[in-house]
Order: C-alpha cells, then structure tokens, then sequence
C-alpha cells in the first residue's frame, strides 16, 4: 500500500508519495526507496503522476514502468496519458493477476488544464470523488474532475486514507486556501501529515514521503528530507517524451560515475512551454525564531521598494553589503545593488553583484547581451559608479584560448579571483582555469595541475593567497592554495584528499567540504601546513565561510528546513536565528562577525543581516 494526498488549488498543485513497498504475503516492509511519482513537461501542459497499489513488478518501480509507457510520446493531450495509463495498467494488473490475485490499484493524475485545474483517478476500485466499490473491477476506469471555480481548494487522499484524520485533511484544506503563494509551508505540513501518518498505517507507509508542487506559470519544486538515509535515489521525469533519467544516467556512466549512488535533494524546475500567468502575490507575514538568544545575535530584513533584494552575497568589514535582485514586476534582468548605512542602492549595470571589499570596489558578472563580443559572460570591476571589464587571458590558440571569465572574490588590493573558459573543445585540455584579475595588468591563470573538469578560484586573501578547486573528476576535486605574483601553488591538506575548497581567511586556514559515506556533507578545515582535520559540527552541516577570529557560518536542514549556524573557535557551535517557514541560509561573513544571507520560499526571498549584538543597526 502507500499514501497519496493530493492537493488542488487555483495556482499549485501539490502531491506527496512515500517511499515503502510490502511484501503482500509476509505484510513485511521490503524498501523504502521506491519513487511512486512521475513529473511530466510537455509544451502544452504540465503535470504529475502518483499511486497507490501495485508498487513494484519484476524488479521495476511501477514509476519506471509509467516512464516507459510515455516515453516517445512528444505531444500527447492530457486525456491521451489518461488512456495509456488506464490501458497499460490494465495490461499490468491482468499478468499480475494471472500469478497472483486480484489486486486494488489507483492512479492519480494531476495538472494544469489551461488556467484550471484537473485531476484524473485511474482505478479499478475508485473515482474521483473518493466513492469507494467493494467489487475489484478487472480493468483500470478513468475519471475526472477539476477544481471548482471559486473554490479555494480540494484534498484527495488515495492509498492509507484512514491514516489521516478527516480533521487534518480538512486543516490542510485551510491551510492551502488562506496561504495560495506559500508553497513551503503547505509542503512542509504535507510531510508531516505523512509523517504522522505512517505508525498509524500499520508499517504501510514510510516516515519519509516527497512532496512536490506544479504551480500555473510551470515553475515546480520538490521537497525531500536530506537528512533522511533510506530513500530513493532517483525520481522520473518525463519531458517531451525524453525519460530524462535514463538519459542522464547514460551520461553519468560515460562519466564513469554510477547513478545508483547518486541521491536527489530538494530541487525547483520549470515548464518547457514558457507559458506567462500572472500569480496572485500575498504579503509574507512571516515570524523570526531564535533557537540560542543567548548567543547575541539579532536579524533582520534589508528590502527596497523597487525591486527585491533577492540574493545578499557578500559583506565588508564597513558593513556595506552587495548583492543581485530581480525586479518585482517578473522582468529577466539581474539587478546588483548595495546596502550601506541603512540604505539601497541600485549599482548602474545589469548583471550580479558577487564580492566587495574595504574600498567598496565591487566584483561584476555581465552576462548574456550585457557581455561584450561573442562571450556569454564576462567579470568587471565596479568602482565608484563606473564599470570597467576585466581583459581576458586569451592563452594560446589550440591549447587554451580564454573567451568568458567569472569572478567571485576580491581583496583590498583589488585582486580579483574567478576563472576563465574558453566555448572550444580544444585538445582535450579543461574548458575552465582558475584566474586572477588586476585592474591595468594582465589576466593571470593557472594553467597547472592537470584538471579533467577544470578549476576556478573560490577566494582570496590580503596576502594574495588563492583559493582554488581543481576538478579532477565529477566528483573527485582537489583544494589548491595559489600564489599567483610567485607563480606557485601547493595542494592543501594533501594530494589524496577529496575536499571542496570553501573560503579562505588572512592567517590561510582555509575551510573545506568533504562527504562522510551516505554523501553527506562534512565540514573540514585545514591549517597552514597541516592535514584536513573535521571542524566538529555534525554530518550533515554544510560550510559556508570563515573570518579571521575563526569563526565558521554555515547551514543544516533541519525538519525539511535550512537553518544558520554559526561555530565558534571554541568548539561552541550555536544555530542562529531563522525565517519560519523558509529556507534560511547564510552567503558570507566578514571579520566583524556580521552575516548576511536570505530567506526563500515559493514567493521569492528576503535579503537578512545578522548583527552580533554589539554592532547592532
């Protein structure tokens, strides 16, 4: 068995789906990594597909098997997947009948139908309206039905329907209705439903579920529990016809990387129709918790009314805060902007904001019609209100011939640290080189040690110190520190240790992310001339930056949520405060202990500072 909640509103659709398939003769669990939803994108609709029932044949997730019913179908009307569903299940209950028994089995079909709302119910038992037979047809009957118009919202729930109370369906219902644009919180409380539903399932349904939301302009999202072990590795989707999935495990193991230990975190996605809807936007009326108020700090929000602050990305020792914004009104452009003594600037050029130093010089991406010539984007210098593109190393041709750059670091000097790439397949050799930027000067890169998947600079320090990732597989990367005036460098820690390079502080202890054996992230820091040696947060607790005193900022999920923490040098690690209903995460530190960040759900984000409260503004 399994459990299904499916939810309808005027905007989004939500499901949630466990993960556990039971041996239907012992009633003993078998897994708990069977995806039972399949995400659809064609270029007329969008849409999902749940069930309950059948969960695996012959080796395969009945997932698969509806993947592979619709793979090759390019542009099937909704009602031409309802009929290959119900035809192809039928087929599928009929073989598992003849070995067997007759086994209950309900499809769900949910999506957008033009600006309505429809669902779909496959089943050889039960309708749309939940109308339950007590006979066991031999054959799967489709029936439809689509939201009301003024109706707010509807639940469905197929699979373990007595494991939630008709009251938390009904609270759900509200909670759909009143909150339209808060999509996290409405698949956060989807999680717990089933949560709190499986020890009433009688061991039917698993603690963990996913939960995943189309909304009308064909963006989506899925939540999963990342802390969670035992659950699937992968989900299918459907676009086009293409199973995407097995295309891109077929480009993984031309990687020589085995898609089995690979595993899916949350994730948002958009629709291939590029379909325009105006959605209805409602106030965040959100609420701050501090988990430690003795830790002494305070947060707040830094907004602007022309445009919002989406994405805070750095902050100087003056406290001047830089970022990238997105204009309130949908349009595409990047809006860079800084924040200095209570006030919002917009920075005159398009494209992100992603350093600033104790000057104020500011690092630039140009991207897309913003970067000169032939190149997709280009780093630049802002600089008291004039910006100036940084030149490239154009390198040899035939061997590297730069034609983009990126940057994401500068020092008070104005040293810049990014990467160059060139768009040409050239010898074998990488695509990108890690990259030092000086005003005036030529570009320097690094052209050494060898690196399949290239390198770039993740930071730099008032010594000139360059913090570089060198990619020597897809997922086997080395952490280098560069001089690039001495034309040296050296590994970190050692040539043998897989540790993503995060950031760097002035004394050159440099902080990394290495995995524990479940994939997950482990915080690691490394002194001058030592090894890499564990920072003493729990697995699971991925870095963010350091300053100088040693003090490390970063992020955990924690009950499906991102949240802050901060870990001293003391070994004191303490969660800072946090958006409810949000994924609250930090982007930087600087040596005053100031940390700026966001807070992002369905209807978009909020740029937050936290002040120690010493230096609270």
């Amino acid at each position: 068995m399994t459990l299904n909640i499916t939810v309808l509103t005027p905007q989004t659709i939500y499901l949630s789906a466990d993960f556990r398939l039971i041996n239907p003769k012992t009633r003993k669990p078998i897994t708990d990594r069977s995806p039972k939803t399949v995400t659809l994108n064609y270029l007329d609709w969008d849409g999902f597909i749940t069930y309950t029932g059948i969960g695996s044949w012959r080796g395969q997730n009945v997932s698969e098997l509806v993947a592979d019913w619709l793979t090759g179908q390019e542009s099937p009307s909704i009602a031409n997947v309802a009929d290959i569903v119900a035809a192809k299940g039928t087929e599928l209950l009929r073989e598992i009948e003849r070995q067997y028994s007759r086994m209950r089995h309900t499809f769900t079909l949910a999506f957008f139908d033009g600006d309505r709302v429809r669902v779909y119910v496959i089943s050889n038992f039960e309708d749309c309206r939940g109308n339950e037979r007590s006979a066991i047809d031999d054959h799967l009957t489709a029936t439809t039905r689509m939201l009301g118009r003024g109706k707010k919202s509807t639940v469905i729930v197929t699979g373990q329907k007595g494991a939630v109370p008709v009251r938390d369906r009904d609270l759900l219902g509200l909670v759909a209705a009143n909150y339209p644009g808060d999509g996290l919180r409405i698949r956060k409380r989807m999680a717990k439903l089933n949560a709190e539903a499986a020890p009433r399932s009688r061991g039917t349904v698993s603690p963990d579920c996913v939960v995943l939301s189309f909304s009308a302009d064909g963006s989506g999202a899925m939540l999963l529990d990342s802390n969670a072990v035992e659950i699937p590795h992968q989900f299918p989707h459907i676009s086009n016809g293409v199973n995407l999935n097995k295309s891109l495990a077929e480009v993984f193991r031309g990687l020589g990387v085995d898609p089995a230990t690979m595993r899916v975190r949350q994730i948002g996605f958009g629709s291939s129709r590029g379909q325009h809807v105006t959605m209805q936007r409602t106030p965040c009326n959100y609420a701050i918790r501090d988990p430690h108020p003795s830790a002494g700090y305070q947060l707040s929000e830094i907004s602007s009314s022309e445009f919002e602050l989406a994405g805070p990305r750095d902050i100087n020792d003056r406290s001047r805060i830089v970022g990238t914004g997105r204009s309130k009104l949908g349009q595409p452009q990047d809006i860079p902007w800084s924040y200095f003594n209570g006030q919002v600037d917009r920075l005159n050029y398009t494209g992100l904001a992603a350093a600033v130093n104790e000057p104020g010089q500011v690092v630039a991406v140009l991207q897309g019609v913003a970067a000169p010539g032939t190149a997709t984007q280009v780093a630049a210098l802002y600089d008291g209100g004039t910006l100036r593109v940084l030149p490239l190393y154009h390198g040899d041709p035939g061997v590297f011939e730069g034609s983009d750059s990126m940057a994401s670091a500068i020092n008070n000097s104005g040293m810049i640290a990014g990467e160059v790439r060139s768009q040409a397949e050239e010898r074998g050799r990488p695509h990108t080189h890690a990259a030092v930027f000086r005003p005036g000067k030529p570009t320097l890169a690094l052209l050494e040690p060898a690196a399949a998947y290239g390198a770039r600079a993740a930071d730099i320090n008032e010594r000139g110190q360059v913090l570089v990732m060198v990619a020597r597989g897809a997922f086997d990367v080395r952490s280098i520190l560069w001089s690039p005036e001495a034309g040296t460098w050296e590994y970190v820690g050692d040539y043998t240790s897989n540790v993503f390079p995060i950031a760097l502080n002035d004394d050159g202890i440099v902080l990394g992310q290495a995995r524990n054996t479940q994939a997950q992230p482990v915080a690691v820091i490394c002194h001058p001339g030592g090894r890499w040696e564990r920072l003493g947060t729990d697995d699971n607790w991925a870095p963010v930056d350091i300053n100088n005193k040693g003090e490390v900022v970063g992020r955990a999920t924690i009950e499906l949520l991102d949240r802050p923490w901060l870990h001293r040098p003391t070994g004191e690690t303490i969660l800072l405060p946090y958006v409810t209903d949000h994924h609250t995460t930090a982007a930087a530190m600087n040596n005053l202990g100031q940390i700026v960040g966001s807070a992002g759900a369905d209807h978009g984000a909020h740029a937050l500072v936290w002040n120690p409260s010493l230096i609270a503004t």
